[in-house]
């Protein structure tokens, strides 16, 4: 299994998140936060991506947006099932223009290395990996 870092983003770097969040092809991002940070991450998040914007909360049910556009924002994407995984990574190779912003303050390689999430997925989400 190879299991690769991608490009590596700070939140605190807003002009290139923004820019990230805005253009017309915009990239898959995975950002990965500290504990008791989430909620802050994610109410800055919102206010920079595109609308119409589908919130996802896991553990609990998957919702996959149904237009070609706008922001599925994916919290906590380390807690998708297996069935989840595979039906998000089935989406996401249809999904138009829709931007997916996932977080999680759990380390998706590790996940990966125990065989709980999908190295497959894993490259889908992580686009960009902001940190």
């Amino acid at each position: 299994m190879m299991v690769h870092s991608a490009d590596h983003v700070k939140f605190t770097d807003m002009p290139l998140l923004q820019s990230l969040t805005v253009e017309a092809r915009r990239p898959n991002l995975l950002v990965a936060v500290e504990e008791h940070t989430t909620d802050a991450v994610l109410t800055s998040l919102k206010r920079l991506c595109q609308e119409p914007i589908v919130e996802c909360t896991l553990p609990g049910a998957l919702r996959l947006p149904t237009s070609g556009a706008g922001t599925l924002l994916l919290h906590d994407v380390a807690a998708l099932t297996i069935g989840q995984q595979i039906e998000l990574f089935d989406w996401m190779g249809d999904r138009g223009n829709t931007q997916v912003v996932s977080v999680t303050e759990t380390s998706v390689l590790e996940l990966i290395r125990d065989r709980r999430f999908l190295e497959r997925l894993f490259y889908r989400l992580n686009t960009v990996f902001v940190v």
